[in-house]
């Protein structure tokens, strides 16, 4: 409502960016169980599966038949070599796309918390006498930083990890029932527990922040008045 069009893609370049970052985790767990299986593979001189698919990208996870030990050590020091160059592309890759897609979206959201203060304000200024006399609470200023900037981390950095959370949790559900349902089945079933417990834990915390805000405001007024009294 409060956005321009250059700031929804703004926010759209956000997410496809904090996919991407996603992306990199869910690379760097795969890639860490396929040295793990070739450091084994290696080690008992065993027949190479073709399963390492992104080690092979970097000159690594080369297949080898069993037998020849010496082969497969020197086998194990290519996937060690393609391992690192592999771990620092994904992480140079991860932490590019996650700068990118925060500051991208903070812009956004920056310019719409501005023009959202600007509106208010100015419907603030319009009130007639009689609003300001049967609204008497004095943390104005203070109430209005604390509501934009929910509203600017809400259109800012935290759609950035929805969308890195939820990718995370796509793909990787995802890679989980391509290598094993059967596991990945029995991990899924305590995700609704975990989902409705941190539902309940959210309301609390939402109804004690606005608990605490209006005891501030009360605290305020009283102060305020106090103060007057003295002077």
């Amino acid at each position: 409502r409060y956005a321009t069009a250059g700031e929804r893609l703004a926010s759209l370049a956000g997410v496809v960016l904090g996919w991407c970052a996603s992306f990199g985790l869910i690379a760097a767990i795969v890639i860490y169980g396929e040295i793990t299986s070739l450091f084994v593979q290696r080690h008992k001189a065993a027949a190479t599966t073709p399963h390492a698919h992104i080690l092979r990208l970097f000159g690594g996870g080369t297949q080898l038949p069993e037998g020849n030990r010496s082969l497969h050590m020197d086998a194990l020091v290519d996937d060690a070599i393609a391992f690192g160059v592999a771990s620092v592309v994904i992480v140079v890759i991860q932490f590019v796309s996650a700068a990118t897609a925060v500051t991208v979206v903070n812009w956004a959201a920056a310019r719409m918390v501005a023009r959202v203060r600007r509106r208010l304000l100015r419907s603030v200024l319009s009130q007639e006498i009689a609003y300001f006399d049967t609204n008497t609470t004095m943390n104005f200023a203070s109430t209005l930083t604390e509501d934009t900037e929910k509203l600017r981390a809400g259109v800012g950095e935290h759609v950035v990890m929805t969308a890195y959370l939820g990718g995370s949790v796509v793909l990787g559900a995802t890679l989980s029932f391509s290598y094993g349902w059967q596991l990945t089945l029995a991990g899924v079933s305590v995700v609704p527990a975990a989902i409705l417990l941190s539902t309940i834990v959210a309301k609390y915390q939402t109804r004690c922040t606005s608990k605490e805000v209006l005891a501030y405001g009360a605290a305020g007024r009283i102060v305020e008045e106090v103060l007057s009294a003295i002077r």
